[in-house]
């Protein structure tokens, strides 16, 4: 990307309907070179209203087994103003998965271990690689005097 070699990718994607604070909604994201000062913001990228998730028997939700997400990137800093460029992460394949409930089981969190594709869409420039996708769902109704997000 920009003619750098990147080596870490970090995406996050936020949904708090009724948050206390007033951030409804929020994604940020950056990529790092594997030479100090090569660093990439995201821009803008895919909605978290666009991540299709599963709704199980019981209500509470899922992550889907594949997902995926494409991030628009700049360099930082970027004093020619150059466009953002097209990144898609797709995850997928053999799922480890690690639960936990926060927050006093307010919240069912899945972290699965899979794999990640990292397309560079401008040069059509695959890198393979593996990670960590986060999901956090509340469990139950939001209660907005506990203060926090829904």
């Amino acid at each position: 990307l920009f003619g750098v070699d990147v080596y870490y990718l970090d995406l996050t994607l936020v949904n708090m309907p009724g948050n206390s604070s007033g951030v409804a909604r929020y994604s940020t994201g950056y990529l790092l070179g594997k030479n100090e000062g090569e660093l990439f913001s995201m821009a803008y990228g895919t909605s978290i209203l666009d991540i299709p998730w599963e709704t199980r028997k019981d209500g509470t939700r899922e992550p889907m087994e594949e997902t995926e997400v494409v991030m628009y990137i700049v360099p930082e800093p970027n004093p020619n103003n150059l466009e953002a460029l097209p990144v898609r992460v797709k995850m997928d394949g053999d799922i480890r998965r690690m639960q936990y409930w926060p927050d006093d089981g307010k919240f069912e969190v899945f972290e699965d271990c899979m794999n990640f594709h990292v397309i560079d869409e401008m040069n059509n420039k695959i890198v393979e690689g593996y990670g960590t996708r986060q999901s956090g769902f509340r469990i139950g109704e939001f209660d907005p005097s506990q203060g926090g997000c829904g």
